[in-house]
């Protein structure tokens, strides 16, 4: 039998590979009352199926547990400071609920994209005995989902609200999107340009879709050319914006409004601007995402919209906190709202002058 295929070993199996119920297996297991045989049998049957307990509930019950688990998983070149700016809140917050609920938290970013994260992520589950996982996925990919609730790991899923995990804590991303693009109608922008986030990447995705929608909903045109792609950091907003403004069709407008994935994207898009003699808002308006710290120290500050990261962190340790007092039973869904921090980078639009400047 194959490592992949032994730690996808249930109860359930032992259970039936012995013709016992599964109470009386976990008891036979556990050291409950079961007769020898019975108990011989179980034991057989577990060891030929080389099944391992789930330690978790198991050791709930007993008042064991201790620790629970937060993994974030990344790309193998994707972890920047950005990334760490972001999410520090989010572990502060997640380290709060886990302090509350008088359990200690590891926490690991795991880069990897590969097939075989869900197991690896169970194998290390089981191993360090952990009460409840807590995973961030950053990637469209859902497979270690599917793997990780196939082996009956207690799951609290971070920023996935489609998620069918036990337990789901996400920004209501759809939201966040709307309050940008209702500010920009707001000040009677009609063009809009996006400098969204990578390819394949789950937050990036799903803004994406919501921009294009909320766009169609005011009427408001985008031009796919006005739509470009970019990593979350300043160097990477600061390139591609720089190539669109120098290779940008003259005949068209450069749009008076632009969403930015996130503020270091925000902030590498105003550096292009400055080098080519473009000023924010007087030639186009811009807004971030995320309202990190650096949001307030551009010039000039930025208006972002606000992810609440701490409250997600402590949202999904006491969700996580929740299963292991359930013997990972029951769970909760929360959509938690982002909110708009307004600076000074939006104003109304004055076209003519930004046309003028970006052609000459």
């Amino acid at each position: 039998m194959s490592r992949r295929q032994t730690t996808q070993v249930r109860l359930a199996d032992v259970a039936s590979l012995a013709n016992v119920s599964i109470s009386t297996a976990s008891q036979a297991l556990n050291g409950g009352s079961v007769a020898d045989s019975t108990r011989a049998r179980v034991l057989e049957a577990a060891s030929a199926l080389k099944y391992v307990p789930r330690v978790s509930a198991q050791q709930l019950r007993t008042g064991e547990v201790r620790e629970i688990a937060l993994r974030v998983l990344t790309s193998p070149t994707s972890f920047e400071y950005s990334e760490a700016s972001f999410f520090y809140p989010l572990t502060r917050g997640a380290l709060d609920g886990a302090h509350q609920s008088r359990l200690h938290l590891s926490i690991q970013f795991v880069r990897t994209e590969s097939a075989d994260a869900g197991a690896l992520l169970a194998s290390e589950f089981r191993a360090r005995s952990f009460g409840a996982l807590i995973l961030l996925n950053q990637w469209e990919s859902s497979g270690h989902i599917a793997e990780l609730q196939s082996q009956d790991i207690p799951l609290v899923v971070i920023n996935d609200p489609t998620s069918p995990a036990q337990s789901v804590v996400a920004i209501d991303e759809t939201h966040g999107i709307s309050l940008a693009v209702d500010t920009f109608a707001k000040h009677g922008h009609q063009r809009i340009g996006y400098v969204t986030g990578p390819s394949g990447h789950l937050d990036a995705s799903t803004r994406l879709a919501a921009f294009y929608r909320r766009c169609a909903e005011h009427g408001l045109k985008v031009h796919p050319e006005d739509v470009v792609r970019s990593e979350y950091s300043i160097a990477s907003g600061a390139r591609v914006f720089g190539e669109y403004l120098d290779h940008r069709s003259t005949k068209r407008r450069l749009p008076t409004a632009w969403l930015a994935a996130d503020d270091y994207v925000a902030a590498g898009m105003l550096h292009a601007a400055a080098e080519r003699g473009l000023r924010v808002p007087q030639d186009f308006s811009l807004i971030g995402y995320d309202d990190i710290e650096i949001a307030q120290a551009t010039t000039p500050p930025l208006t972002s919209v606000r992810l609440p990261m701490y409250t997600v962190g402590l949202e999904a340790a006491l969700a996580a906190a929740a299963l292991v007092r359930k013997g990972g039973q029951g769970g909760r869904r929360q959509i938690i709202q982002p909110t708009l921090s307004e600076r000074d980078s939006v104003a109304r639009p004055k076209a003519s002058k930004a046309t003028a400047k970006a052609s000459s």
